[in-house]
């Protein structure tokens, strides 16, 4: 095997005293990457509406979760 980065560890953690073991943590601590939006943020904030992206697997703080509850609380 050749001497450079390699794509993963072999473990899924990072190793703190060999950071640079985990090329995609490499790439990901660049400041270009750091300050790059995600392609579908930018697409549609370059046709003019606002993106908010919500936390993952919490659903209390969605929208339209909080929206069906009121509507159920409401039919009951």
């Amino acid at each position: 095997m050749g001497s450079g980065l390699k794509g993963f560890c072999g473990n899924k953690e990072v190793s703190i005293e060999n950071p640079r073991c985990y090329a995609r943590h490499v790439l990901a601590a660049q400041e270009d990457f750091l300050n790059q939006k995600p392609i579908l943020q930018e697409v549609i904030e370059g046709l003019g509406h606002k993106v908010i992206f919500y936390p993952k697997f919490h659903c209390e703080l969605n929208y339209i979760e909080m929206y069906w509850r009121a509507s159920k609380r409401y039919a009951r």
